[in-house]
């Protein structure tokens, strides 16, 4: 996993600096705020990050182009916001990402996942 020593882009440098020491000291709900707030501004920057529009993604693996069209999901999912946990990130009928709080407290474990999750994004744009 990159460092955050290792980001180029210095908003996006102390942005996850600041989410790091915010998970130091026990601040998970505002690190994960933190975190949400630079992975939407990546977003902004980056729109091709936002996954294809795919209505009909099929609900089963049905046959091989149902595996095939799972495989397709999967792979729009690693660059997605993470689905489970206190925050959410939808795109909204225009297009647009949206989030929802789904829940007060962030637990030690979501606000690490989500850093975790937007260092990556953010190392693999500087790639």
């Amino acid at each position: 996993m990159p460092r955050t020593a290792d980001i180029r882009d210095p908003a996006f440098r102390a942005a996850l600096e600041k989410a790091e020491g915010q998970l130091d000291d026990g601040a998970y709900a505002q690190a994960a705020q933190t975190c949400v707030e630079t992975y939407l501004e990546l977003l902004a920057r980056h729109p091709e990050l936002l996954p294809a529009d795919t209505p009909d993604l099929p609900r089963s693996a049905a046959g091989p182009n149902g595996v095939s069209s799972f495989d397709s999901a999967r792979a729009i999912r690693r660059k997605w916001w993470p689905v489970t946990g206190a925050i959410t990130v939808v795109l909204g009928p225009d297009r647009t990402p949206q989030v929802t709080h789904v829940k007060d407290r962030v637990s030690m474990t979501e606000a690490a996942g989500y850093f975790e999750f937007v260092m990556e994004q953010v190392a693999d744009t500087e790639r």
